[in-house]
């Protein structure tokens, strides 16, 4: 009897590492080809990463919009879940360093909310000018403060 629920134990342990380890990968940047971007806006100029799904010709794109404060481009790893889930469904995700933060020149604490929206539509042209994505559908995925901003991306 003991050896049974050692082993029904054993096995439990098995599964639930299984189940926090597939959890942890939610929070690493999927294996495939990333491609570093720059737009410039104003005297900025703008890095961030366009990740594209593979083997699909003129995918849909996300850019995404940060909130307020210094974020990268992921967010402090914050934003990785939803990249993988997003790209695993065939959206590309486009998302860039705020002004001054990581590898972008400027200062985002500068910035009104009219200059958010400007630095995210210059994101927007950046993309369009690429041949490959020249067919795509381009949206904005914003958070918190952005949700004054992307409205007012014309």
């Amino acid at each position: 009897m003991i050896k049974l629920v050692l082993s029904v134990v054993a096995c439990a342990l098995i599964v639930i590492s299984g189940i926090v380890l597939h959890g942890l990968y939610a929070f690493e940047l999927p294996e495939r080809a990333q491609q570093t971007l720059s737009f410039s806006l104003g005297d900025a100029r703008l890095e961030g990463t366009l990740l594209l799904p593979d083997n699909k010709h003129n995918p849909p794109v996300v850019l995404l919009v940060h909130g307020d404060g210094a974020q990268d481009r992921w967010s402090d790893g914050g934003y990785l879940p939803l990249v993988n889930a997003l790209v695993a469904q065939g959206i590309g995700v486009f998302s860039w360093d705020k002004p001054g933060v990581a590898a972008s020149t400027g200062d985002w604490l500068a910035q009104t909310l009219r200059d958010r929206a400007d630095e995210a539509v210059a994101a927007l042209h950046a993309l369009r000018a690429r041949p490959e994505l020249k067919e795509s559908r381009l949206g904005f995925l914003g958070f918190s403060q952005a949700g004054w901003a992307v409205p007012n991306a014309s």
